[in-house]
């Protein structure tokens, strides 16, 4: 009836939510965390289940922004002192695009190795 009708949809609702919190984790290991989500009879109980379990991936999303906010910032200054290391090599760098030398450049380029 519209019960079972409703506790489908509620369930469904939280199984969607537990994927897309599993997808936002999947750089982080949760081997462990969270046991693989079992086909089980639709039930209140089960529900209640998945709610549990929606609540303990939003607390290790929480824990986890915070460090893949780190490990992000981490790899973009990596990508940047890649491309200061490859322009650095450039021994026409300290000129300015009409062909006269630059005398700030060295300066700024000294400022962002810093």
């Amino acid at each position: 009836g519209m019960e079972a009708d409703r506790l489908e949809k509620l369930v469904g609702a939280a199984r969607e939510a537990i994927r897309d919190k599993e997808m936002r984790l999947s750089g982080i290991s949760v081997a462990g965390l969270v046991e693989p989500l079992g086909v089980e009879e639709v039930s209140w109980g089960y529900l209640g289940e998945l709610e549990s379990r929606v609540g303990r991936l939003d607390r290790l999303i929480a824990h986890a922004d915070p460090i893949t906010e780190l490990l992000e910032r981490r790899q973009a200054i990596q990508e940047k002192r890649e491309m200061l290391r490859v322009e650095a090599q450039d021994p026409d760098r300290l000129f300015a695009k009409n062909g006269r030398h630059d005398p700030g450049k060295l300066l700024r380029e000294e400022k962002m190795r810093k």
